[in-house]
């Protein structure tokens, strides 16, 4: 059995996108949260 180098770093490179994407939305996510708390306490 073989696999490319490419196969490999593109599964790799996915994964790690995956990953990162998750997170940032989780951050996204979290502040405009805080922002709308925010704004509530303003008013």
């Amino acid at each position: 059995m073989s696999i490319s180098h490419e196969s490999i770093y593109r599964y790799i490179y996915t994964q790690s996108q995956d990953r990162l994407n998750k997170k940032l939305i989780n951050l996204l996510v979290r502040k405009n949260h805080e922002g709308d708390l925010l704004k509530r306490k303003e008013e």
